[in-house]
């Protein structure tokens, strides 16, 4: 038998309106993606850009180390590990500057540029010795969770997963400078300069390549003249002026 068009309408409308679940789970995504990781010692952190920073660099101009992101982290996964999160313990436990993403939305801002993928955390040591011993004490606190062969493009490996990369240039600023001690821009596409010596390689010869610039007044001088230009020029100001 034929059911009246009449009950079928009945029928229809007395169906309740079914929860509309994938608008909420892109809310909840949208929310993840924006907010700040959470991690114990937070409040010890200054939220600049898209990062977390603890502490300063002691220098202008010197090594730093790059920490790969973890592999599971995304929108399904939006907490940090707590193995990532044991590091950043450890880091500020020995007062070393350095730096963290602080969002999942941060993370895909930065790595629309190339050159910034494999730089989740990044650390400032204080000299050699502490540089070439901390890619031993990182790579066994995070292995099982990072990212293997992720280091960022022009960093020199300095463990076999390649979770931790290197690289010489700028801390402070965009700048770095040359074997006559010349401000020049930081070359962002190499682990380091021929005259700089490669300290996790015993053969290697160069300088050390630690700088500060107010132990140079003739470089202090030349980077407080082009800071004064740069702020006369408002299309070409600071917001060019990243170190990665």
């Amino acid at each position: 038998m034929t059911t009246p068009p009449s009950l079928r309408r009945s029928e229809a409308l007395s169906i309740p309106p079914q929860p509309q679940r994938t608008g909420s789970r892109a809310g909840r995504v949208v929310k993840c993606r924006n907010e700040q990781f959470e991690f114990s010692g937070k409040t010890e952190y200054k939220d600049v850009r898209i990062f977390l920073s603890f502490g300063k660099p002691e220098h202008d101009v010197g090594w730093k180390l790059h920490v790969v992101k973890p592999r599971e982290l995304g929108d399904r996964n939006p907490e940090l590990p707590e193995s990532y999160i044991e590091l950043l313990v450890h880091l500020r436990e020995l007062k070393i500057p350095h730096k963290i993403v602080s969002s999942l939305r941060g993370l895909t801002e930065m790595e629309t540029s190339d050159q910034q993928v494999g730089k989740f955390i990044t650390i400032y040591p204080r000299d050699t010795a502490q540089l070439i011993g901390l890619p031993d004490q990182i790579e066994p606190l995070i292995k099982d969770e990072a990212l293997h062969d992720g280091i960022a493009i022009g960093d020199l490996p300095v463990c076999s997963t390649r979770i931790v990369g290197a690289r010489w240039g700028g801390l402070t600023g965009p700048n770095a400078v040359d074997q006559h001690n010349r401000l020049i821009k930081d070359d962002r596409g190499r682990s380091h300069p021929d005259w700089i010596r490669n300290p996790f390689d015993k053969d290697s010869k160069g300088r050390e390549g630690w700088v500060r610039f107010e132990d140079r007044p003739e470089i202090r001088a030349l980077k407080t003249d082009l800071v004064s230009h740069a702020s006369g020029d408002v299309s070409q100001g600071a917001s060019q002026q990243r170190a990665g």
